[in-house]
């Protein structure tokens, strides 16, 4: 029997767990097997842990890092604000909105680690985190949802990720919100 491990992860592609297994035969001697086999298993559960999947990595899909698109759009907003294309009040807002948003992630229970991990029900998330748990007002809500498009737009127009997440978000009625002024 050829030694291998045998794991499972999900693929996006079939949309289910799909088994994978990796053999070790190529080894020669069985205790150099069983010790690579050993630090084997435990490098590929911290990557799992992490968010990798192996799946994605073989259909050739960018694996780009959460915080890395943030840094660099957080480096975008500065250059356009220093070309005079942002305002200094737009620029200190989306500022703010990034910052508050990587620090979300990093209070998750489980933070995403790469952006494909950021879908619809993860900015949803956070969108209560800003209305319910903050208690921000619903015009803040609509605001970071404004942003949150702008950025998901962004990061798709850098091919980063395939389907823009934000597109079926909704903002908090404007006719509840002028109602509610009265």
């Amino acid at each position: 029997t050829d030694p291998y491990v045998e794991y499972y992860a999900f693929n996006p592609v079939e949309g289910k767990l799909c088994r994978k297994r990796v053999k070790f035969n190529h080894i020669p001697g069985k205790k150099a097997r069983r010790e690579y086999c050993q630090s084997f298993i435990k490098r590929l559960s911290e990557q799992l842990s992490r968010g990798w999947n192996p799946f994605l990595q073989e259909n050739g899909e960018d694996l780009k890092l959460f915080v890395d698109a943030l840094d660099e759009y957080e480096r975008y907003c500065k250059r356009m604000f220093s070309d005079g294309l942002f305002r200094p009040q737009t620029y200190a807002c989306y500022k703010s909105y990034i910052k508050n948003f990587r620090e979300y992630n990093y209070s998750r229970a489980v933070p995403i680690t790469y952006l494909y991990q950021m879908d619809c029900r993860y900015l949803n998330e956070f969108l209560d985190e800003v209305f319910i748990v903050r208690e921000n007002t619903a015009v803040t809500h609509n605001n970071y949802l404004t942003w949150i498009k702008i950025f998901c737009t962004w990061v798709r127009s850098k091919h980063y990720i395939t389907v823009n997440p934000s597109d079926n978000l909704m903002p908090i009625s404007k006719r509840l919100l002028t109602k509610s002024r009265e």
